[in-house]
């Protein structure tokens, strides 16, 4: 029942033109995996319908990971059915083992997609790694402007981010400096003051003398600074 009511729930991470799309490629899986006899003539445009609705949801510029799954799913349908769109066959439908699978992975993909929904438009993993630490860091605070789900209420000032480290970043990767491009990072970061944001990546610690000098001391040090900090 949780799965149920999950599953339901999760369309809400879709698009109007997602949800439609959602459906209308259902539909037609299912009209072309079954041996319907005489379905409406008006299914054989489902497609087309299909593919536009597509066209317009990537120019309101939805290029999400989650759309595309939809695009391509769209277009391959459309490919596959477009001779229906000019002639329709006369023979009687028969059941095709081939067509039938097809269909049936196509249903399993649309499926799948309201249980990864918000993962796919909101989580994509961000490779940065080839790039310079300016570079990576514009994209970054691009990306959390887009994404980030207080910017607004804590009226976050993106474009004033950017040119305070952005510099700094510049002038990390000239020197050549870790422990400089770990600082301006972790301030860039803190300046949220959010406890849900912080550094994942432990090679940023290793042999970093700025974490070790400040968050070094040990299990005692610490366990010291917990009692004095109760009394």
């Amino acid at each position: 029942m949780s799965f149920l009511i999950h599953f339901v729930t999760s369309f809400t991470w879709f698009t109007v033109f997602e949800t439609i799309l959602f459906f209308t490629n259902v539909l037609v899986f299912f009209r072309y995996g079954l041996p319907f006899r005489k379905p409406h003539r008006l299914l054989d445009f489902l497609p087309s319908v299909a593919l536009l609705i597509a066209i317009v949801s990537f120019l309101y510029g939805d290029t999400t990971l989650l759309a595309l799954v939809f695009y391509a799913v769209t277009l391959i349908v459309f490919l596959c059915t477009i001779k229906s769109v000019f002639k329709r066959s006369s023979s009687e439908p028969r059941f095709k083992i081939v067509r039938a699978l097809f269909c049936v992975a196509g249903i399993i993909v649309l499926l799948s997609t309201p249980t990864y929904a918000g993962e796919l438009r909101y989580n994509p993993v961000s490779e940065f790694s080839e790039m310079s630490y300016s570079q990576a860091f514009v994209l970054l605070n691009e990306r959390l402007s887009r994404e980030y789900p207080f910017g607004e209420w804590k009226q976050v000032n993106w474009q004033g981010l950017k040119e305070k480290y952005e510099p700094l970043f510049k002038k990390a990767e000239e020197e050549k400096n870790k422990d400089l491009y770990y600082q301006t990072l972790r301030e860039y970061l803190f300046s949220f003051r959010d406890g849900h944001i912080k550094i994942r990546n432990e090679n940023l610690y290793e042999d970093n003398p700025v974490f070790k000098r400040e968050a070094g001391g040990g299990l005692a040090s610490a366990r010291f600074s917990w009692i004095m900090a109760r009394f």
